[in-house]
């Protein structure tokens, strides 16, 4: 195939690499999206945020049913049809993946379906089903997202342990589900699971569910899974994982003491990681970049953009420091004697596509 020119070039179509490409069509830019998957919307929309949000709306209407007993109405209990729930809930991915396509069609941002190889700072090669697509590009975004966590220790190859990919299948209600993570992951799958007949426990490392949140929105949250969970433990560590004929035998410490115990499915709910492999480009002469922390990442050309943490900005990108307002100081007052008061960080943000020359 003839290679192919453009302005931007964008890598991924999740949240992050589409709307980017969006922003950059709007203003005048030519943009290719290119995205390994054949449903744009990445990690969020077809493994993430979405399923789960109406997974747990069928939750809901099940445990509204159930309380509705309490106003005096009475309802037989539900019976869960796995495949027609699992084909409801991907009828919703595809209306809103395709409702993505129409948005990149109507703002002319081209769509190719393969994985991208940088060849180098210029040319990014692309894999599709009908053979090679090379694209030349002036700037690059990389946009890849990220992938539930799975430690080694618990990397049995056994699909009784899962990650939150294989919890949205629905491939059966176990009797007996492990959570291993308090987190929102963790607590959304756990719900559901519960709501559908599964016994759940959720472990976690912490002192409480929901570390990072503000405590007095896990309190209700805690309080009502207490109630529709078989148990919560905190203070937990997770130790090992076998598997045990048709079960998985976990190994946990609590409160000092070593226990085992046997579930019939085991979610591991521990976080995610950036998408790996990207950073570490061997063609020669493509961009190197590096991880750390921080909003954007910085790659070794002034071409590329990544929109996942390192430690520096773009080239051609700065922080901005949204202004706030000072408290006037009285008359007499000195510089040495000021009133003091704590002032958070400003907000900062980078708009890489702002910065390129001839953007808006």
């Amino acid at each position: 195939m003839e290679p192919i020119s453009t302005d931007i070039v964008v890598v991924g179509a999740g949240p992050g690499g589409y709307t980017a490409a969006f922003y950059a069509a709007d203003h005048g830019r030519k943009v290719i999206l290119v995205e390994r998957e054949p449903r744009l919307g990445g990690v969020c929309l077809n493994r993430g945020c979405i399923p789960s949000k109406a997974l747990l709306n069928a939750a809901h209407v099940i445990n509204v049913a159930r309380e509705a007993e309490h106003w005096g109405l009475q309802f037989a209990p539900p019976q869960v049809d796995l495949a027609r729930l699992r084909a409801w809930k991907e009828s919703i991915l595809q209306k809103l993946g395709g409702g993505v396509a129409q948005l990149a069609q109507r703002r002319q941002v081209q769509v190719l379906t393969g994985r991208g190889y940088f060849e180098d700072s210029e040319t990014l090669r692309v894999e599709t089903a009908t053979g090679q697509q090379f694209i030349r590009f002036n700037h690059a975004i990389v946009a890849t997202g990220s992938k539930p966590a799975m430690p080694k220790a618990f990397d049995l190859g056994n699909p009784r342990i899962m990650t939150s990919t294989e919890a949205l299948e629905l491939e059966e209600v176990p009797p007996k589900l492990l959570v291993v993570g308090g987190g929102y992951i963790g607590m959304e799958l756990g719900t559901v699971y519960a709501t559908l007949g599964s016994q759940v426990v959720v472990v976690e490392a912490a002192p409480q569910i929901l570390t990072g949140a503000d405590p007095d929105l896990a309190r209700p949250i805690a309080a009502r899974a207490a109630k529709r969970f078989k148990e919560i433990r905190t203070g937990v560590k997770v130790l090992d994982m076998a598997t045990k004929g048709s079960q998985i035998k976990v190994t946990l410490e609590w409160d000092g003491e070593r226990r085992e115990e046997l579930y019939d499915r085991v979610l591991v709910a521990v976080g995610a990681y950036p998408t790996p492999r990207i950073w570490a480009w061997k063609t020669p002469g493509s961009p190197a970049t590096k991880r750390a922390s921080s909003r954007w990442t910085s790659t070794s050309k002034p071409r590329t953009r990544a929109s996942w943490p390192s430690a520096t900005l773009p080239a051609g990108c700065s922080w901005r420091t949204r202004p706030r307002a000072r408290r006037a100081l009285p008359s007499n007052a000195s510089w040495a004697n000021r009133p003091r008061r704590r002032i958070s960080s400003s907000r900062r943000w980078c708009s890489p596509i702002r910065s390129w020359p001839g953007a808006a």
